[in-house]
């Protein structure tokens, strides 16, 4: 098993209905959708052009060892360690 740096989605008793209607005839797809109420937005795990930019520069280096220099240099760290790696 995979350790993952994200945590477990939260379930939600939504109600959910997802319902796929086919007509073969038109070659047509209908999929409708539904909740009782809306999800939380997910949380923001984009990575600023700054970060991107010193990982790209240091690509040589370890996934540690960048992490290590972007905490020294006091980047904001919206990454985990992990997340260096991809």
């Amino acid at each position: 098993m995979k350790h993952h740096d994200a945590s477990i989605m939260e379930r939600f008793n939504c109600n959910e209905t997802i319902k796929i209607s086919v007509n073969k005839s038109s070659n047509m797809a209908n999929l409708s959708v539904n909740h009782d109420f809306l999800h939380k937005k997910p949380i923001n795990t984009e990575v600023t052009q700054d970060i991107k930019d010193f990982i790209k520069n240091n690509i040589d280096l370890l996934p540690r060892e960048i992490y290590a220099q972007l905490v020294s240099k006091g980047l904001d760290l919206s990454i985990r360690q992990k997340q260096i790696h991809f």
